[in-house]
């Protein structure tokens, strides 16, 4: 029997990427490929080809012409250099199934579909064609690309139900399937002891009431409205940005001014629960700046969950579904007044009663879940029964 090989297209430089990460090895583990290969982006001080875990290698292609002047222009013809790269790689590859990650990346998949006969996942980490990113001509360009390649994809995959039903919706698709980008349960740390060493390392009393916000510091995720919000509250009530970004500068200014307003860098990926732990309450405040935010399901809301403490999310129509379902926080519209209004009126009884709610609610949600939609879907592309025994 020939080699399954799965080859995932990625543009960037691929260092941890934690939806790749789970896909490739949920296919390894269970049998349905027998190597996934992520073909990604060069980076600095990044090896140019590196196991990550049992039959799952990155390949980084250098294009001759990242050297060039940092411009939207000079990113442009590295993209398009990149992209070439890919095509002569898939030559050397031969997949059995190529899975591009983007829009960018959907035409080079449906050439090598075209070309060597293979099948198509196209998985949609948000909602591209949507996002705050799409604007001037690359917003109907990507619509167009999309709309005339996407059923070349014998799967579709998606990070949200709202997202879902829009691509069925918009496209007439039969063939989308939610695979939310949600971490993996861990016995123990759902309801597990808090740690107080990091808090008391950022300078924030023990009896203070800690907020955690987590990941990418950049604009539309609440950032600059959670500094708002926090500069005006008691000096009980503490927040930390754990993370890294553009806004990070933004972030270190309003610290060395609050008192109750910290800052600190980013932890590896395998940290993030055992840090996040330490806090009272999550904060999951994305701006409604496009249908993409709107529809969003952040990976950070799953991790508050996942480490027992309760979440303060846009009421936006998947999160909120999350917070009612898990009876976890707390819905509130998405400005400084409304989270400040909040914030302030949260005390320690309060959150308690939260979060002994919520722990009394079983976790229906884990990787687990998400992995048995992707391998039923890899398997029909591949023509086996999708109900086989993961």
């Amino acid at each position: 029997m020939s080699r399954v090989t799965s080859l995932h297209i990625y543009q960037t430089p691929f260092t941890n990427d934690s939806r790749i990460v789970k896909e490739t090895r949920s296919l390894i583990e269970a049998g349905v490929v027998d190597e996934c290969v992520v073909l990604a982006m060069s980076g600095d001080g990044l090896l140019p080809e590196e196991s990550f875990g049992s039959g799952r290698t990155v390949r980084r292609l250098a294009p001759a012409t990242r050297r060039l002047r940092p411009s939207r222009r000079a990113r442009a013809v590295q993209v398009i250099e990149w992209l070439g790269h890919v095509l002569a790689a898939s030559g050397r590859e031969r997949p059995t199934v190529v899975h591009a990650h983007s829009i960018t990346t959907l035409p080079v998949g449906v050439w090598m579909k075209r070309r060597y006969g293979c099948r198509l996942v196209y998985d949609a980490h948000e909602l591209e064609t949507e996002s705050a990113s799409a604007t001037g001509l690359k917003k109907p360009v990507s619509k167009l690309v999309e709309r005339i390649l996407i059923r070349e994809a014998d799967a579709v995959l998606v990070v949200s139900e709202s997202i879902r039903r829009w691509y069925e919706r918009s496209y007439g698709l039969r063939n989308v399937h939610l695979v939310r980008n949600v971490p993996e349960v861990r016995h123990g740390v759902h309801g597990g002891a808090q740690r107080r060493e990091w808090r008391r390392s950022l300078g924030v009393p023990d009896d203070a009431l800690l907020f955690l916000y987590q990941g990418l510091l950049g604009r539309g995720r609440g950032v600059e409205l959670t500094l708002d919000a926090f500069s005006r509250v008691g000096p009980d009530k503490h927040v930390v940005f754990l993370g890294y970004g553009p806004l990070e500068r933004l972030v270190k200014e309003a610290a060395a001014r609050h008192s109750n307003i910290h800052f600190s860098p980013a932890v590896p990926p395998d940290r993030v629960l055992e840090i996040t732990r330490n806090a009272d309450v999550g904060l999951a405040m994305i701006e409604d700046v496009c249908l993409s935010y709107r529809y969003c399901l952040p990976n950070k809301l799953f991790e508050y969950i996942l480490s027992g403490i309760p979440v303060i999310a846009s009421d936006f129509p998947d999160m909120g579904q999350v917070i009612d379902d898990q009876h976890c926080g707390w819905r509130t519209r998405v400005d400084s007044a409304a989270l400040h209004a909040l914030v302030s009126r949260l005390d320690r009884a309060m959150i308690a009663a939260q979060t002994s709610a919520m722990r009394q609610q079983p976790i229906r949600f884990g990787w687990h879940h998400e992995a048995e939609v992707l391998l039923s879907a890899y398997r029909r592309c591949l023509g086996a029964p999708a109900s086989a025994s993961i």
